[in-house]
C-alpha cells in the first residue's frame, strides 16, 4: 500500500511534527477485513470503521493487547486498544452480559487477546509470505501501561471501529518495525536516557536484540560490530562498570546515529568514526594484575567450556592452514573472511564465558582482519606475522583455560598479551610496530584445590555417512537377532550364540547413541527467551535447568522446539504473577520456571521425560469448567475431576480466560502443542494447584 496519512500530533506526543506524512502499514486493510470477519463469524457482532486512520494516542486508553507478527525483514505490531467504557460495552456485547453487569478487567483483556490472536492468524494466512511469519510475545496492558506502548519515533496507526451492538469505539492499531525504524527508535530512547536511567537503558538493549533479529542474514559484520559494541557499553552502564557514563552514552548515540543513516541509505556501515571502542575508564583506574584463585564450576559450565575449547581449537587449526596459504602468496579472499569468522566466534564465546584475555585478543585481531577483508590492508609481511602470533598466543590461552578448569582455578592473565595487543593496534593504525617478545608457555598459579579435578573431555566429530552406515548394519543385525535367539545350542556353540546376541545388542545401542544429542542446546535457548520475556513483560522471572545432559534423538529435539517455546511463553507471560501480586501472597518477587529432563524405564522400555514447572498462580479447575461451558465445549451439568478439567485446555477453540492468560502464545493453542507431542509418539499431562503453580509433563519414547 502506498497511501500516506497526513496528521497533526495526537495526545501529548511531541515527536510527531505537524503535517508530516506517515505511511499506513501495508497490512492495515488485511487486518481490518480479519477483525470484521472474526467478530461477525465467531460472535455475530458487526464492526465498521469510523473515519480515517490516525496516529495512535495513548490518552484515555485503559485496556490494550498487542501481538507481533515476525517476518524476515522485521515485524508488524497488531493490537486492540480502548477506554474503559468502550471496552466494557464491547465485552458485554461479545460475552452476552446484561446492561447492568460489570465485566471483570480480566474478562475484558481476555476478550481483546482472543480477538487479536484470531485476527493475527487470519492475517498470517491471507497475506503474501504469511506462511513464514512467527508470532511474538503477546502484551496485555491496562491503564498507565498503555502509555508505555507508544514508541518514541515509530508511527503507530490507529483505525477507530464501532458497531450497532455496543456504544463507544475501539482502536485497531498497526505499526511496522524494521531495521531502519528500529534504529531511529533506539536513537529516540537514547536521547532521553542517562547513565542512571536503568529502565530506559534496558529498553535500548531489548531494541538492539530486536534489530539484530530483524536483520538476520541481511545484516553485515560491520553492522553486527556496531550493535555488539553499543550493547556492551550500554550493559556496562546498567551494571555501573563505567566511571565516565555521560561520555560513554554520547559515544553510543553517535554510533547509533551513523548506523541509522547507513540503514536508511542502504549502504554498508563502515564504522568509520570509531575503529576501536574507548574503555571510558578514568585515568585513576588502573587494573592491577590478579592472581588465580580457587573457583568452583558446575558440570554444565565445564561442559560449555569444553565445547568452546574444542570449537576454538578446530577454528585455530583452520586459521593456520589459511595463514600458510596466504604466506605462500595465494590470493584467498574467502580465506581472509574465514579467518575473521574464526576470531569473531572465539571472541563472542569467550565473552559469554568471561575469559577476558581471550576476548581482548580475539576482538583486536578481528579488527585487523576486518581491514584486510575490506581491502584496506594487505595481509602480508608484518600484519601476517602478527596474526600468526595472535593465533599461537590464543592457542596458549586455550591451554591455560583448560588447565584452570581442571585445577579449579580462575582464568589466568596472559603474560605478554599487553605487548601483543600494542603491536596489533599499531598495525591497525598504520603506526610503527613495537618489537615482538617470546610467547609465554607456562603460567604461575597457586596450588589447585585438593579435590579431584573435573574431566575436560575430548570430543570428536563423526561423519554423518558413517553414522548412517552403522545404522544400516544395526538394522541388519536386528533382523538376524530373532533367528539367533531361536537357534538351539546344539545348532550353534553356546559361547558364539551369546557373543552374537551381545554384539548385536551393543551395536544397536551404539548406533542409537550416535543418533542422539544432549537436550542442553535446546534448553539453553529457552534460558535467553525467559530473560527476554522478563524484560518485555516487566516481570521478574528466571529459568532453571536440570538434566540437560539427557540424550534425545536429533530429530526429536528439533520438533520439541516449538511446543516448548509456546509453553514457556505461557508460563512467564501468564503463569508467573506480577511482582506485587507475588509479594502479597508471600512469594518471592522472582518467579521461577523449571525445565527438567530425565529418562525413566517403564515396562522394559525407556521413556524420555520433560517437565515444565512454574511457581505462578496455577490453573483453577472451576474457572476452566465455567469457561468451557460458556463456549459450548461442556454441558452445564458436567462434573469433572481436576485432572479432566486441566485437559480442557487441549480442546480446539478453547480460547478463553485460561487460554489467553495461561495458554496463549504465538497464535497457536495448546491443542496444537498436544498434537505435536502426540506426533512424536508421546503424551502430555498437567498437574496444578491454585496459588502454587503448574507442572506440564511430557512423556516421549526414548531412542527413536
Amino acid at each position: 500500500m502506498t497511501d500516506t496519512l497526513m496528521t497533526k500530533p495526537q495526545g501529548t506526543s511531541s515527536l510527531h511534527s505537524k503535517d508530516v506524512a506517515f505511511e499506513i502499514p501495508p497490512n492495515m486493510e488485511a487486518s481490518l477485513r480479519a477483525i470484521k470477519e472474526v467478530c461477525n463469524t465467531m460472535f455475530g457482532i458487526q464492526l465498521e470503521t469510523i473515519g480515517n486512520p490516525e496516529l495512535f494516542s495513548a490518552e484515555n486508553m485503559e485496556y490494550g493487547v498487542a501481538l507481533s507478527l515476525l517476518h524476515d525483514s522485521g515485524s508488524c505490531e497488531l493490537g486492540l486498544f480502548g477506554c474503559k467504557a468502550s471496552c466494557d460495552n464491547l465485552a458485554r456485547a461479545f460475552l452476552g452480559f446484561g446492561a447492568d453487569e460489570k465485566p471483570p478487567s480480566s474478562e475484558v483483556l481476555d476478550l481483546l487477546g482472543e480477538i487479536v490472536n484470531m485476527v493475527s492468524g487470519i492475517v498470517k494466512r491471507s497475506i503474501s509470505g504469511g506462511e513464514q511469519i512467527n508470532f511474538g510475545v503477546p502484551l496485555h496492558l491496562i491503564a498507565d501501561d498503555c502509555k508505555t506502548y507508544l514508541p518514541h519515533t515509530i508511527p503507530v496507526i490507529a483505525q477507530p471501529l464501532s458497531g450497532p451492538s455496543f456504544e463507544g469505539e475501539i482502536l485497531l492499531v498497526l505499526s511496522d518495525r524494521n531495521p531502519v525504524t528500529l534504529a531511529s527508535e533506539i536513537s529516540g530512547v537514547l536521547n532521553d536516557a542517562t547513565p542512571g536511567k536503568t529502565q530506559l537503558l534496558g529498553r535500548v538493549i531489548a531494541l538492539f536484540e530486536e534489530i539484530e533479529e530483524c536483520l538476520g542474514k541481511a545484516g553485515t559484520d560491520h553492522i553486527s560490530k556496531t550493535i555488539d559494541h553499543c550493547s556492551s557499553i550500554v550493559m556496562n552502564l546498567i551494571n555501573e562498570e563505567i566511571s565516565d557514563g555521560d561520555t560513554a552514552l554520547q559515544w553510543v548515540r553517535r554510533a547509533v546515529g551513523e548506523l541509522s543513516s547507513a540503514l536508511s541509505e542502504r549502504r554498508t556501515h563502515l564504522y568509520k568514526s570509531h575503529p576501536t571502542v574507548p574503555d571510558f575508564k578514568s585515568t585513576e583506574e588502573v587494573k592491577q594484575p590478579t592472581q588465580q584463585v580457587p573457583v568452583e564450576r558446575d558440570d554444565e559450565t565445564v561442559e560449555i567450556i569444553t565445547d568452546f575449547l574444542q570449537e576454538s581449537e578446530d577454528g585455530l587449526n583452520n586459521a593456520d592452514q589459511i595463514l600458510m596459504r596466504l604466506e605462500s602468496g595465494v590470493d584467498d579472499q574467502d580465506g581472509i573472511n574465514a579467518l575473521f569468522r574464526v576470531f569473531h566466534s572465539i571472541k563472542g564465546l569467550s565473552s559469554f564465558l568471561e575469559i577476558t584475555d581471550v576476548t581482548n585478543l580475539g576482538h583486536t585481531t578481528e579488527t585487523l582482519l576486518d581491514l584486510a577483508r575490506d581491502g584496506k590492508m594487505k595481509l602480508t609481511g608484518t600484519p601476517l606475522d602478527i596474526v600468526f602470533e595472535a593465533t599461537e598466543m590464543m592457542r596458549q590461552q586455550l591451554k591455560f583455560v583448560c588447565q584452570s578448569v581442571e585445577s579449579k582455578l580462575s582464568f589466568p592473565e596472559t603474560v605478554g598479551l599487553p605487548k601483543l595487543l600494542l603491536r596489533l593496534e599499531a598495525v591497525i593504525k598504520g603506526e610503527e610496530v613495537p618489537d615482538s617478545e617470546v610467547l609465554v608457555t607456562q603460567t604461575q598459579a597457586p596450588e589447585a584445590v585438593q579435590s579431584p579435578p573435573p574431566n575436560v573431555k575430548e570430543t570428536v566429530k563423526v561423519d554423518l555417512d558413517l553414522i548412517n552406515r552403522l545404522a544400516m548394519i544395526s538394522a541388519s543385525f536386528s533382523k538376524i537377532e530373532p533367528i539367533l535367539k531361536n537357534l538351539k545350542s546344539s545348532e550353534l556353540s553356546e559361547d558364539i550364540h551369546k557373543d552374537l546376541i551381545s554384539s548385536c545388542a551393543e551395536l544397536q545401542e551404539v548406533s542409537t547413541f550416535m543418533r542422539m544429542l544432549p537436550i542442553q542446546t535446546l534448553f539453553q535457548k529457552m534460558t535467553r527467551m525467559v530473560r527476554d520475556l522478563s524484560k518485555k513483560t516487566g516481570k521478574l522471572a528466571r529459568l532453571t535447568l536440570s538434566g540437560e545432559d539427557t540424550l534425545f534423538a536429533r530429530n526429536m529435539i528439533e520438533k520439541l522446539n516449538d511446543p516448548l517455546v509456546h509453553m514457556i511463553r505461557n508460563a512467564v507471560d501468564h503463569g508467573i504473577e506480577e511482582t506485587e501480586a507475588r509479594k502479597a501472597t508471600g512469594k518471592p518477587p522472582l518467579g521461577t520456571v523449571q525445565l527438567i529432563a530425565r529418562c525413566e524405564k517403564n515396562e522394559e522400555k525407556k521413556q524420555a521425560i520433560i517437565e515444565l514447572k512454574d511457581d505462578g498462580k496455577g490453573l483453577n479447575p472451576k474457572t476452566l469448567i465455567e469457561k468451557a461451558v460458556s463456549k459450548g465445549i461442556l454441558e452445564s451439568d458436567a462434573e469433572l475431576t481436576d485432572e479432566e478439567a486441566f485437559k480442557l485446555i487441549f480442546a480446539a477453540g478453547f480460547s478463553t480466560a485460561a487460554n489467553v492468560t495461561a495458554i496463549s502464545g504465538r497464535g497457536v493453542g495448546m491443542d496444537v502443542v498436544r498434537t505435536n507431542i502426540e506426533n512424536l509418539g508421546g503424551e502430555i499431562s498437567i498437574t496444578s494447584e491454585v496459588g502454587t503453580g503448574s507442572t506440564f509433563k511430557i512423556k516421549l519414547p526414548w531412542g527413536i
